[in-house]
C-alpha cells in the first residue's frame, strides 16, 4: 500500500508533469506527499544564513525570478571574484527561486486538495533524493524525465538514472508533456 510519496522537482516541464501526477496519485490513494528540490548551487549554503530578499506578490513567476538571478550572476562577474556581498546576493536570489519552485508545487497540491510538505535540500541531487526517500519512508518516488534527445531514445538524466539504480522504493519516471 502506498502511504507516502516523494516527488523530486526542478524547473523542467517533465518535473512539473511529475508533480501533477504525484499529486493526483496521492489524492486518489489518500497518501501523504513530500516534494523535494535539491539546490546544487554551492552558494545555497551561504543563502541559508543570508537575509532573504523581500517577497513579491504571486504575479512574479519563476521565469522572472530566474532572470533576476541571471542578472545577479552577470553582475557578479563585473564585481570581482572575491566580492562576498555579490555572492550572498546571488545565493539569496537562488534560494528565493528554489522556494518559489517549491511553492508552485504546493499550489498544485492545493488545487487538487492535497497537502504537500515541501523540503529544500542541497548537495548532489541523486543522493539527496535517495536520502529524502529513506527519511520519509517513501513507498513511491516520482521524478520527471528531460526532453533532451539521446540518439532517438528517451533521455534519462544522470540524477534520474542514479535514483532508478539505487532507490529501495519503486520509482515512477514521468515524461514531459508534448510540445505544442
Amino acid at each position: 500500500m502506498i502511504r507516502q510519496i516523494l516527488v523530486a522537482v526542478d524547473d523542467t516541464a517533465g518535473s512539473m508533469a511529475a508533480a501533477r501526477l504525484a499529486t493526483d496519485v496521492a489524492a486518489a490513494l489518500g497518501a501523504a506527499l513530500r516534494a523535494v528540490h535539491v539546490s546544487a548551487d554551492p552558494a545555497a549554503e551561504a543563502a541559508r544564513s543570508a537575509p532573504t530578499p523581500p517577497r513579491r506578490p504571486d504575479r512574479v513567476t519563476d521565469r522572472v525570478t530566474d532572470r533576476v538571478t541571471d542578472r545577479a550572476v552577470r553582475g557578479r562577474a563585473s564585481c570581482g571574484v572575491g566580492d562576498v556581498r555579490a555572492d550572498a546576493d546571488v545565493a539569496a536570489r537562488r534560494r528565493h527561486a528554489d522556494e518559489a519552485l517549491l511553492a508552485r508545487v504546493v499550489r498544485i497540491g492545493v488545487d487538487r486538495g492535497v497537502a504537500v510538505q515541501a523540503v529544500l535540500l542541497s548537495g548532489a541531487a541523486g543522493p539527496a533524493i535517495l536520502r529524502a526517500a529513506v527519511d520519509c519512508a517513501a513507498d513511491l518516488v516520482v521524478v520527471g524525465r528531460s526532453r533532451r534527445p539521446a540518439g532517438g531514445e528517451p533521455y534519462v538524466g544522470s540524477n534520474t538514472r542514479h535514483v532508478l539504480e539505487f532507490s529501495a522504493s519503486p520509482v515512477l519516471v514521468v515524461p514531459p508533456p508534448p510540445r505544442s
